[in-house]
């Protein structure tokens, strides 16, 4: 499994983004199946060597599907939701992390909803920073 995509995206993860990352899959927001959990619970365990003997797809099978006969096909699919959402898992810390798109995220998602009170309020926010004295953020 060390040739999936998969595995360079978890060593790349943190023992801290690990836990978290667990914690977004286990979320009912993001539609995670919960067999989809269960293998990735069953490789994290060996973050962040991820050995090959360790992680192998029959392994992580057998040890997830006691008794059930190998489904290359099942694993693929696991696999391939496990990246998907690694990728979302990344663009959220991305975003949570930058205070200027999230406020641009808003501001849009007020406007959308004709919410006009509620985006005079943030948007008057945002223009008290700019004007304010000092360093701005040059992303703001």
């Amino acid at each position: 499994m060390n040739r999936s995509k998969l595995i360079p995206i978890l060593k790349s993860f943190s023992k801290e983004e690990i836990k978290e990352f667990d914690k977004f899959l286990d979320s009912p927001f993001f539609g995670c199946k919960k067999f989809v959990l269960n293998f990735y619970r069953s490789i994290s365990e060996y973050h962040p060597e991820y050995r090959e003997e360790d992680i192998a797809k029959e392994k992580i099978f057998k040890k997830i599907y006691e008794g059930k006969k190998f489904n290359d096909a099942l694993v693929r699919r696991i696999i391939s939701d496990l990246i998907r959402f690694s990728e979302e898992y990344m663009a959220y810390r991305n975003f949570r992390e930058r205070n200027t798109f999230r406020s641009i995220s808003l501001l849009n998602e007020l406007r959308n909803r004709d919410l006009e009170d509620q985006f005079r309020i943030r948007s008057g926010q945002i223009i008290k920073k700019l004007n304010s004295p000092g360093p701005t953020d040059p992303e703001l």
